[in-house]
């Protein structure tokens, strides 16, 4: 399934609209204007090339853990309506408004779960079934870690994007404790203008 460049740009500022509707309701990301929704919203679609191409290997699953918003969840569903989707995050009200722009958005490859991400992975079909982990803001790298790395299958990906002090975190992670994971060294890819320090760790699941 391909969305044309206008049906994804109008529903990128339908979702825009939305999450303006929340501010004053709902803290669902620290972004409160337009302007920084947008920006928010540019750096999700960043994410947009490390993401698998669907073929005759089945379907591709992609799970955002701490969705908040559905940054970058729901960017990314909009954008690749030919991936299964599922929204993870642990506060209800959250997952409600979340839950209430996919329908809005009329996007049907989105489900939405609300639940711990420890408690969530430990449920049946859910550990190592996913292609791609997303996770934005969730923690600092060795606990985002150590809650993600068992959710993506062989060979799948854990993308998190990060600010300057991914460099501080990354620095307390041993190879041990890579090799435990089973997680390949981070690929550190920077992104968006060249004024901003914003990085795409990607881990891969070995």
């Amino acid at each position: 399934m391909i969305i044309s460049a206008w049906e994804k740009e109008s529903k990128l500022e339908k979702y825009l609209d939305l999450l303006m509707s929340w501010v004053g309701k709902i803290r669902l990301t620290g972004a409160q204007t337009p302007g920084a929704l947008r920006e928010h919203i540019q750096e999700a679609l960043c994410i947009l090339p490390y993401l698998p191409e669907t073929g005759n290997e089945g379907i591709i699953r992609i799970i955002d853990v701490g969705t908040g918003g559905g940054l970058p969840g729901i960017v990314l569903a909009i954008s690749r309506p030919d991936i299964k989707f599922t929204l993870l995050d642990s506060v209800r009200k959250k997952c409600m408004a979340v839950g209430l722009m996919c329908e809005a958005l009329e996007l049907k490859n989105t489900t939405v779960v609300c639940a711990r991400a420890e408690v969530y992975c430990a449920a049946k079909n859910v550990r190592a079934s996913f292609d791609v982990v997303t996770a934005k803001a969730v923690a600092a790298i060795p606990q985002l870690l150590e809650w993600l790395f068992q959710f993506p299958k062989k060979g799948g990906l854990i993308i998190a994007p990060k600010g300057p002090k991914y460099r501080e975190e990354i620095a307390s992670i041993k190879d041990k404790t890579l090799t435990e994971l089973k997680l390949s060294k981070p690929e550190i890819i920077k992104y968006g203008p060249d004024t901003r320090e914003n990085y795409l760790l990607i881990w891969k699941k070995l």
